[in-house]
């Protein structure tokens, strides 16, 4: 993820076909969660060699995220394929911890709401909960140090958590 190259990368991946529409839509939420948290990591780092970044808003990009994540729970797919709903955890997350406002948190807390509502309820709500944290803490704070409440917020937990 933090490949200098990566967001360009990731931004001319054309996405690949599935066995079902959902798969397209949670595709196109991991793509763009990628260039999210590759933004997160390259401010972390400010590596003077990094390329310039395509001007696409990080705002764009998280509600793009959030629309695939709303398409995929509106098809419906959760009453059958209960993986999905567990593949969606890793751009949920990372678009829920960059939410700038309370439309955005909502889009977060229903989404993890839906997932829970499926019989997922332990590591779900860890995750939101550290979501939380990071909204609480975060305010004001750039893309990095959102990342990184999140990471310590985690660590203070002692978990491991997997995001596919």
């Amino acid at each position: 993820m933090d490949s200098t190259t990566i967001e360009q990368d990731l931004l001319q991946w054309p996405g690949e076909l599935g066995d079902e529409f959902a798969q397209i839509h949670l595709w196109e939420a991991f793509r763009l969660a990628g260039i999210l948290h590759s933004r997160c990591l390259a401010d972390h780092h400010q590596d003077q060699t990094t390329p310039p970044r395509v001007n696409i808003s990080t705002e764009i990009l998280r509600m793009k995220v959030f629309a695939s994540i709303q398409a995929i729970i509106g098809i419906g797919t959760f009453n059958f394929r209960l993986s999905l709903a567990r593949a969606i955890l890793y751009p949920l997350f990372i678009a829920g911890i960059l939410a700038e406002n309370a439309q955005e948190q909502q889009l977060t807390r229903v989404a993890f709401q839906y997932i829970m509502q499926k019989g997922q309820e332990g590591t779900e709500q860890i995750i939101m909960d550290i979501v939380a944290k990071v909204w609480k803490n975060g305010k004001g704070g750039n893309e990095a140090s959102k990342l990184m409440i999140a990471t310590e917020a985690t660590a203070e937990l002692n978990a491991e958590i997997h995001l596919y």
